[in-house]
Formats: structure tokens, C-alpha cells, sequence
């Protein structure tokens, strides 16, 4: 072999060995095309939850007001959300809103990509659109760490699967045919990725109990 095919060879060595360790960006699956490489299941920086909201240990009262529409705004952008994500927003501890992302029908704010269980007519479970959530005071993006994002996609598709069931914010949890927002995003996680986001394990679950677990984790927030 002469000098010149040796050096091609080992150019095209080197370059298979470069491609063959280095990460490699794919399509994401909400559709905002190629993403660089994440570490630990789509991890993203975590911002601190506000003690305000927290709820306090061994609290477990009835979310009357949960699915209902708020009386106050925020300014949360969606631009992070992603294929399973939590969207939560609240006034109080009793009162708020919860649902799930999904990102195959995310084109924008007013784009009905949100599954949750609403209060007023029709009643039941059912896409919203984002900007619901920015009718209340605070509202905040959450994520589960250790959850890939195809166990994410089963959580999503759990919740979907509801679609027009009637909303009964008495239901328990062991019941998968009547729905309240927060139990809807409880049961997804529960269901299909094991992990229960219910911050007291009462008989109800909040949208302030899922804000405050140990599992979820606050991405973006609007206030």
C-alpha cells in the first residue's frame, strides 16, 4: 500500500471513531426539530418552588375549585414545554389547575395541546388551550427527573386516552372513570411511569400537591 493510501485510510479511520463516540443531536419528539444531547432522561435546570405555595405536611382537604377557570393573570411562557410536562397554576392552596402537555398539537398558545378534566360545561376530560393557565395568579411548568421521554409519551397517552370521561371532583383515585385536573395528571404519572406526585398521598390530590412533591420539579414559572 502506498504512502497516499495509507493516509486516506487512517483519515477515514479517525473520522469513523470521532462519529462512533460523539453524541448524537436526534429529532425531538414535540417537534422542534434536532436537539443537542441531555443527560439524565431530558433533565432541564430546576428553579426553586415557592414556600408560599407549599403544602403543608399532612394537609389533604377536597380541590373544589380545581379545572375551574382563575380570576387573575401571569406571564408564563410555554416555549419550554415539552411531550408529558406538567403545566399547574393556582391562586390559593384549594384552588387551581392542572393538565398535561402534548406536544403533537402544540403550534402555539392558543393551540388545544393541554389535556386536563375541567369543571365548567362539558364537564369532563378534554384538550384546553395554554393560555387557560394564564388566568391565574402564578402558573408553572414542572417535570419529572428519571422519567424518558418515552415513558413521558405513555403518561401523555394515558391521559388521552380519558378523553370525554365526566369530571367528578369526588372520585377517588382508584377510580379511572371519573376525572378531576389534578387527578388526571396524578393518575398518568402513576399509571404509567410509577411515580406518585401527590406531595401528602391523601384521597384527594391538588394541583398544589403535585407543585409540592419531591418528584416534580419547576422549569418555568409566570407570576
Amino acid at each position: 500500500m502506498d504512502i497516499v493510501h495509507r493516509v486516506v485510510l487512517g483519515c477515514v479511520t479517525a473520522a469513523m471513531c470521532v462519529n462512533l463516540g460523539a453524541p448524537v443531536a436526534v429529532a425531538a419528539p414535540d417537534g422542534r426539530g434536532a436537539e443537542p444531547p441531555r443527560q439524565c432522561f431530558d433533565e432541564r435546570p430546576a428553579m426553586p418552588k415557592d414556600p408560599d405555595l407549599l403544602v403543608p405536611e399532612g394537609l389533604d382537604v377536597p380541590p373544589e375549585e380545581a379545572g375551574s377557570t382563575g380570576d387573575g393573570s401571569n406571564n408564563l411562557s410555554f416555549a419550554q414545554f415539552r411531550d408529558g410536562d406538567i403545566v399547574v397554576a393556582m391562586e390559593s392552596l384549594s384552588v387551581g389547575h392542572a393538565g398535561i402537555w402534548d406536544a403533537r398539537y402544540a403550534t402555539g398558545d392558543r393551540s388545544l395541546c393541554v389535556w386536563s378534566a375541567v369543571k365548567s360545561v362539558p364537564a369532563c376530560v378534554l384538550r384546553e388551550a395554554p393560555v387557560r393557565y394564564r388566568t391565574y395568579d402564578k402558573a408553572f411548568g414542572l417535570y419529572v427527573p428519571g422519567v424518558a421521554a418515552a415513558t413521558r409519551a405513555l403518561v401523555r397517552t394515558y391521559c388521552a386516552a380519558q378523553n370525554g370521561e365526566p369530571y367528578d371532583i369526588s372520585s377517588s383515585k382508584t377510580n379511572e372513570s371519573r376525572w378531576y385536573c389534578s387527578k388526571l395528571v396524578w393518575a398518568g404519572y402513576f399509571r404509567r411511569a410509577n411515580r406518585d406526585i401527590d406531595a401528602n398521598g391523601g384521597y384527594w390530590v391538588s394541583p398544589a400537591d403535585i407543585y409540592s412533591d419531591n418528584d416534580t420539579v419547576v422549569f418555568a414559572a409566570g407570576n
